[in-house]
């Protein structure tokens, strides 16, 4: 923390000012500017977040082979929020808090052996988080087009995370074969972002079904893709589990943007093969 030392300030005598009146009664330096305009119809802005009302959980469990627990998983709140602490303005003149807020889930499971694929999936959502506190202006609002803006960002933040997963791996030799499954889903309002890399799945849970949002970044998955193995069989082929992308590779991560609509009880839920771990993250969106 630092601290600033405050020493009196001084004002220095200007002889040659003294006499001179304070006002221009000409008006001649400000005729040509005028005043700053009046708020139109006193529309005071509804929060975008009060939509929806959220309720978040984890779990994680290193399951009933290995013997340590290589996911970790992170929700989150984040916002800004201005509170009135002191006014003698007219009661309900101004709001006495008005707050924009988002929701966030994200599980990482980690690869590279026991030490490397729990500092990869752990380093990685900390880095994340660093990247996001970084950032100056977050948006909260979605109008005006911002969502592209909110899809640019994350697209650079992926990248940013690689590089720093990539030198850690450089730096460090037990890092240098590990990283990390990703599955982040956040939320404005009510448009749903997500961004994936690995076999960690994001699901949609609605009206009692459920379908996955995601892909698997996996051989298996995609030699269903090329038509060599059927969808059925990817969930027994053997390589099911060998990742085509993933946080620590060089790979490029493709944010989107998802619409979950209105009148919905809406439930995200990320998780691996509880097999053998297993991690699942709920946001449950009521509108």
């Amino acid at each position: 923390m630092a601290f600033t030392s405050w020493l009196p300030w001084r004002r220095s005598p200007r002889p040659h000012l003294e006499g001179r009146p304070m006002s221009n009664p000409g008006g001649a330096d400000t005729a040509g500017f005028p005043g700053p305009p009046g708020v139109p119809g006193r529309r005071r802005p509804r929060p975008f977040s009060s939509l929806v009302e959220v309720d978040l959980a984890g779990l994680s469990h290193q399951g009933k082979v290995r013997p340590r627990n290589e996911d970790h998983f992170l929700t989150a709140r984040f916002g800004r929020a201005l509170e009135m602490l002191q006014t003698n303005l007219p009661a309900g003149e101004v709001p006495g808090r008005f707050e924009e807020a988002g929701y966030a889930a994200l599980v990482a499971d980690g690869m590279g052996g026991a030490a490397g694929g729990e500092a990869a999936s752990r380093l990685a959502i900390a880095t994340l988080v660093d990247l996001v506190l970084a950032t100056p202006d977050w948006i909260l609002r979605l109008d005006e087009g911002r969502a592209e803006e909110v899809l640019r960002r994350a697209r650079e933040r992926a990248a940013q995370l690689q590089s720093a997963l990539r030198g850690e791996a450089l730096a460090d030799p037990a890092l240098a074969r590990s990283g990390t499954t990703l599955t982040l889903a956040w939320s404005l309002g009510a448009a749903l972002f997500v961004l994936h890399a690995g076999d960690s799945r994001a699901y949609l849970c609605r009206g009692g079904l459920l379908s996955r949002l995601t892909r698997d970044h996996t051989v298996a998955q995609e030699l269903a893709d090329w038509g060599r193995i059927g969808q059925e069989q990817v969930a027994a082929h053997p390589m099911r589990h060998v990742l085509t992308m993933a946080i620590g590779a060089n790979a490029v991560l493709r944010p989107e943007k998802l619409e979950i609509g209105a009148a919905y009880t809406t439930s995200i839920a990320t998780q691996r093969d509880f097999n053998m771990n297993g991690l699942i993250v709920k946001l449950v969106y009521r509108f």
